[in-house]
C-alpha cells in the first residue's frame, strides 16, 4: 500500500527540483525554435524562387542581351576618364578653346 504524503511534503518536493532544469529547458526550447524559424525561411525562400522565375525566359535564348547596367557602367567611365585627361592635359578651363582650334584646323 502507497504510503500518504501530506501536501506539505508534496509542496517541498516540489520546490526542491534541481538547478538548471529552467535554463536546460530555456535552451532547448530556443534551439528548437531558431531550427523552425530557418526551416520556414529556406522553404519559403524556394518558394518564392520558383513562383518568381515561371515567367522568365530560358539562359539559351538570351544570347545577345546586354543589360542597362553595363551601358550605364561604361557611359560613366568613359565620363571620368574623358574629364579626367582634360585636367591632365588643358588645365584651367582652355578644354572648348582647345576643340575649337582643332575644329577650325580640319
Amino acid at each position: 500500500m502507497p504510503q500518504r504524503r501530506s501536501t506539505s511534503e508534496i509542496l517541498k518536493m516540489r520546490s526542491r527540483r534541481e538547478d538548471g532544469v529552467n535554463l536546460k529547458l530555456i535552451i532547448k526550447y530556443s534551439i528548437l525554435a531558431a531550427v523552425i524559424l530557418f526551416l520556414s525561411g529556406a522553404l519559403t525562400s524556394v518558394i518564392v524562387y520558383f513562383y518568381l522565375s515561371k515567367d522568365l525566359p530560358k539562359i539559351s535564348s538570351l544570347t545577345d542581351y546586354q543589360p542597362l547596367l553595363q551601358h550605364l557602367l561604361l557611359y560613366f567611365l568613359f565620363q571620368w576618364e574623358f574629364h579626367r585627361i582634360r585636367s591632365e592635359v588643358l588645365p584651367g578651363g582652355r578644354f572648348f578653346q582647345h576643340c575649337q582650334s582643332l575644329y577650325k584646323k580640319s
